[in-house]
């Protein structure tokens, strides 16, 4: 258990330092990589459906596209991040109302992401970026949740099954 416990803890550190290393980059830099992302996209969709709108975009369809894959990596990082925490929350205790230090922790970094955004170099801070942030690290929370829960309900059943063999 203490394996499990070192290891969540120093993932979780790792999301949150991926986190706040994505946040202070330059705008330029930052505007870079998800183009890339969006080319790469670009590229996939275009070998599975060629004529897709997604895959040909340009202009303000392009600008569209670029936006939803920021949206979704914000999402991404903070369900990951979210998930991370649950688990980790759940390998020191199982007591429930210890949840809500994972729920204040997604909730505070997303504001403190979006605020030091403020400080860089063509960046600014975004309150929908929040709320995406926020959605991200509470569906992780859920996933993280839904999966000890039925983990209980396997290992529950499992020790049931091997009473009635005895």
């Amino acid at each position: 258990m203490l394996t499990l416990r070192v290891l969540l803890t120093a993932l979780c550190a790792l999301a949150v330092g991926f986190i706040i290393y994505n946040a202070l980059q330059p705008a330029v830099k930052s505007a870079g990589q998800s183009s890339t992302t969006v080319s790469t996209l670009q590229k996939v969709l275009a070998y599975f459906a060629p004529n897709s709108p997604l895959a040909t975009a340009t202009g303000e369809a392009y600008d569209k596209l670029h936006a939803f894959v920021r949206g979704a990596a914000h999402f991404a990082e903070y369900a990951l991040l979210g998930g991370l925490a649950a688990w980790c929350c759940f390998s020191y205790t199982r007591v429930r109302k210890w949840m809500g230090v994972p729920v204040l922790g997604v909730t505070v970094l997303a504001a403190i992401d979006e605020i030091l955004q403020k400080f860089v170099a063509g960046r600014g801070a975004q309150f929908s970026d929040v709320l995406i942030d926020v959605a991200g690290g509470y569906f992780g929370i859920g996933f993280a949740i839904l999966t000890v829960w039925l983990g209980w309900k396997i290992v529950k059943r499992h020790q049931k099954n091997r009473e009635e063999q005895l």
